[in-house]
């Protein structure tokens, strides 16, 4: 990882490289992001929310899907689709990728209010992508509020 976090380019270029290949082969096989495709939108949801609250202006995108990952998989881990040691993984690899800016004063209530706008709601249900392990996801319609609200709080984000 330290590779990694030191920027090298003998190792960035072909880790990258492999990564864009392994995005265009999803992208292509998937055009209409109807099956496996979806998964890439692993910590968007929250991500995504994130930028918008704060006018696109304090994170950067990888950092917003940062905190949406973990999100996510805080609500991944209270459905035990992840166990406890996979979830801890999961933060430290983000966390080793870099320290995320802080979110403590970004209200829940509006990251929910603005998540049940995107384009992710079908039939009035937010889509989440959830890890069900390292490297395993799936996609589900049915993160209730408080399921939402819990995970959004455990994570560091203000309750109100």
């Amino acid at each position: 990882m330290a590779a990694v976090t030191d920027q090298r380019p003998e190792v960035l270029v072909p880790v990258i490289a492999q990564c864009c290949r392994l995005k265009a082969a999803i992208v292509s096989a998937d055009e209409r992001e109807a099956g496996a495709r979806r998964v890439l939108n692993f910590g968007h949801t929250a991500g995504h929310a994130l930028e918008t609250t704060t006018g696109y202006r304090r994170f950067r995108h990888g950092e917003a899907v940062g905190w949406g990952m973990l999100v996510a998989s805080e609500i991944a881990a209270s459905r035990a689709l992840l166990a406890p040691a996979e979830l801890a993984a999961v933060r430290s690899l983000i966390m080793q990728l870099g320290p995320l800016p802080p979110v403590a004063d970004v209200p829940v209530p509006q990251m929910i209010q603005v998540m049940r706008r995107d384009k992710k709601v079908a039939a009035g249900r937010l889509h989440f992508v959830l890890p069900s392990g390292i490297g395993t996801a799936s996609v589900v319609g049915d993160v209730s509020a408080r399921e939402l609200r819990s995970a959004l709080e455990r994570v560091g984000f203000r309750a109100g």
